[in-house]
């Protein structure tokens, strides 16, 4: 700040800024928002690295981006500078964390491209006209709400409403949890569909009659398909799931981890119906046996369910979904099979030799601990 006291008004610019007495000097600082530096760390740790490009002063930007925690070791300047560098280059420049300055939007455009076509998926943050490009071709384009052109919005995939940066966090967690979930159901889902087949094909194969009536599948399908899929849905994110790497864009959704889980599945569940039921048909004839079939499904599609959960051992109250759904479809079971309810639907109650056979071959598969463990491993791997 400087000062002159003068009669008259300056007769221009220079006469104005002559003859001038120091009076102070004032600095302005324009702070990181709260949880910026940790969500860039939370970021990194889970593999999201973090490219800082603004159009302020370089020293500004490389101060800004020091207290974000992105240390790079030199700020790119964007514009003929950064022109003048080919893809290839560029590229190198903005491996592990970069600092760029520049306000043009097809500086940001190029950088966001550039990361692409080297099998990068980007996701921008901004808030003004200039960064419209690069939010519409980025892979998740997140534009600020409360403080964000229009413009800015409307070519974003995502707005945050709060304009905190670490929300970018909580929705990276929340969608690798919706992802694993994901997985846990389809693997659950394709493998009870497989065991279904095989179950109901073997003793038709064999000149048996099916272990299930009509009316029983459509009971097993309610408890597959809309039970199961609202107890998966319920389960908070699987833990550590900001601990590794995004997963690859170009790899398959059926992987050899989730073809595993599906395989394993299927297995278990044929192992523990298909058995009881041709045991108990020897044994006392073909309702009986149905009876078995349907309770031994049930509490099979339970235990296996709760294996492929990414927290077997998590409390109830974090997701009453899943022990409900878990609590009926047992409860059921032992309705179905156990009571005159069963006769209902074309079968006899188990007598008390043929309950301990459908028990006994679900100890069995319970004892078996190499399987446990394999479906454990498989199950941190969704």
């Amino acid at each position: 700040m400087a000062e002159r006291h003068d009669a008259g008004v300056p007769r221009d610019a220079a006469h104005a800024e002559d003859g001038l007495a120091f009076v102070g000097l004032a600095g302005f600082r324009d702070p990181l928002r709260p949880g910026v530096r940790d969500a860039v760390a939370e970021l990194a740790h889970a593999g999201v690295r973090t490219i800082v490009v603004s159009g302020d002063h370089p020293a500004t930007v490389a101060a800004a981006a020091r207290e974000a925690g992105v240390d790079a070791p030199e700020v790119l300047h964007g514009g003929a500078a950064l022109d003048a560098l080919d893809d290839d280059e560029l590229a190198d420049r903005l491996r592990g964390e970069a600092v760029v300055r520049s306000r043009h939007a097809e500086d940001k455009l190029r950088l966001v491209r550039v990361l692409q076509d080297r099998g990068e998926a980007v996701a921008v943050t901004g808030d003004g006209v200039n960064d419209a490009p690069a939010l519409a071709a980025a892979n998740v384009g997140i534009a600020m709400g409360a403080r964000g052109t229009d413009l800015a919005r409307e070519a974003s995939d995502l707005v945050l409403v709060d304009d905190a940066y670490p929300t970018i966090v909580g929705a990276v967690a929340g969608g690798r949890g919706l992802a694993s979930q994901l997985r846990r159901a389809v693997a659950f889902y394709l493998g009870a569909k497989i065991a279904l087949v095989v179950v109901i094909a073997v003793p038709l194969v064999l000149g048996l009659p099916a272990p299930f009536h009509p009316v029983h599948i459509v009971i097993l399908e309610l408890f597959m398909d809309v039970g199961a899929s609202v107890a998966f849905v319920s389960e908070p994110p699987a833990p550590g799931a900001m601990d590794h790497p995004p997963r690859d864009p170009a790899s398959r959704f059926l992987d050899d981890t989730q073809l595993s889980a599906i395989a394993l599945t299927a297995v278990a569940l044929t192992a523990a119906v298909l058995p009881t039921f041709l045991i108990v048909h020897a044994r006392w004839g073909t309702e009986m046996a149905i009876a078995a079939a349907v309770a031994g499904w049930l509490v099979a599609n339970v235990a296996i369910a709760w294996t492929l959960r990414a927290r077997p051992a998590l409390a109830w109250r974090r997701n009453v979904a899943f022990p409900a759904w878990a609590l009926i479809a047992v409860a059921s079971a032992a309705v179905l099979s156990l009571t005159s309810a069963g006769a209902t639907l074309g079968v006899d109650p188990l007598n008390a030799a043929a309950a301990r056979i459908t028990v006994g071959v679900r100890s069995d598969r319970g004892r078996d601990r190499r399987g446990g463990r394999v479906a454990l491993s498989l199950s941190r791997r969704l």
